[in-house]
Order: structure tokens, then C-alpha cells, then sequence
């Protein structure tokens, strides 16, 4: 999904410093996490529902701006994957 769309132009992918890789990094990272949400047809909120805790506070593990090891796991086998899969360590 990201390949295709760096392919027509939507995403653009060039890091510059250190700081663009990283934030490229969290971008691709959190696109590949969304498409496979989708292809297992499941939202942030069904997500929110089982683990009992906001929508936002989803989109925020998925984003990588929050650290939650529980709602990872949640997320993570809602799309049939591991965590480690999904969020490899640096």
C-alpha cells in the first residue's frame, strides 16, 4: 500500500535529516497498520469497544505516540499479526 502510494504521488517518502527519516519511519509504520485494519475490515473503534478505551487513545498506538503494550496486543490480533510485526524495535 505505501509503495503504491508513493507510485501516484500521494506519499512522499524522502528523507532529508535524521529527524524526516524517523517521522517517515512512524508514517509508513502507521499506513501499513491502517491497511491491514481494513483488510481484516476492522476500525479503531471495534478496537476501542474490546480494549475498553477511547477511539482516540487508538489512533494514538497505532500513530506511535502513546506506548500501550495491551492495546497493541489488541490491535495486533485484530489483524491476525504480532506485535513485534507491527511495531518492530528500532
Amino acid at each position: 500500500l505505501v509503495a503504491m502510494l508513493v507510485n501516484v504521488g500521494i506519499l512522499h517518502l524522502q528523507p532529508f535529516t535524521a529527524f524526516d527519516t524517523c517521522i517517515n519511519m512512524f508514517t509508513k509504520n502507521r499506513i501499513n497498520i491502517r491497511a491491514k485494519m481494513m483488510m481484516a475490515g476492522v476500525t479503531g473503534a471495534d478496537i476501542a469497544r474490546k480494549r475498553n478505551c477511547s477511539r482516540s487513545h487508538v489512533c494514538h498506538v497505532i500513530a506511535g505516540i502513546s506506548e500501550n503494550e495491551e492495546t497493541r496486543l489488541a490491535i495486533a490480533e485484530s489483524v491476525g499479526s504480532q506485535v513485534h510485526e507491527l511495531w518492530p524495535s528500532p
